[in-house]
């Protein structure tokens, strides 16, 4: 699978070294990296809404920030639909446009666009992930518990209770993960 991005030329032209936006990203384990880069051999980090972009569609669709491929030491492979929002106001989340974004990037991205890479057979995916990676609330300093039962109170719930995306017998709900120090970590398999 990573062989086949690096080879297509468009997805090849949207790879990066991280995932991140502002203020907020997802650290990369050590064990994903070689001399401070990231590891060609284990991870691509694609940057999705790049491909999306207005250059490239008069009426871009939403897209998610990042897709996170990683070569497990198994030979298949793990998946993380990353989307980050920098913002310090719940009424800056949308839930409908998040839910769009992963919907358009699993349906349309992975499904349809570039199905000969992820949807190929040939390719064992062992686990998909989505994350919605955002701190709205700036409240860091909160016990995962507590800032957990807030946000069952908030319009983040709806993302408890979504109907779960399916891709390639994959059920994929969305995790909340909070940008804070500890950030949300991508790791080997």
């Amino acid at each position: 699978m990573l062989d086949a991005i690096e080879r297509d030329p468009a997805l090849f032209a949207i790879c990066a070294q991280d995932c991140s936006e502002n203020d907020v990203w997802v650290r990369i384990s050590a064990e994903l990296c070689r001399d401070g880069e990231l590891n060609d051999e284990r991870i691509k980090i694609l940057k999705v809404d790049r491909h999306y972009s207005s250059k490239n569609f008069a009426s871009p669709p939403k897209s998610i920030d990042c897709l996170v491929v990683v070569k497990c030491d198994s030979g298949c492979f793990e998946l993380t639909l990353i989307e980050l929002k920098d913002v310090s106001s719940i009424a800056r989340i949308i839930p409908r446009d998040i839910l769009e974004k992963f919907r358009v990037t699993i349906a349309r991205f992975m499904g349809e666009d570039f199905a000969f890479v992820f949807d190929n057979p040939a390719y064992e995916i062992s686990a998909i992930r989505a994350w919605l990676v955002s701190d709205p609330f700036n409240l860091s300093h909160l016990p995962d518990e507590v800032y957990r039962r807030k946000i069952g109170t908030s319009r983040l719930k709806v993302f408890q209770s979504a109907r779960a995306f399916v891709f390639r017998g994959h059920l994929i709900l969305i995790e909340m993960r909070r940008p804070r120090p500890p950030e949300p970590e991508i790791q080997g398999c």
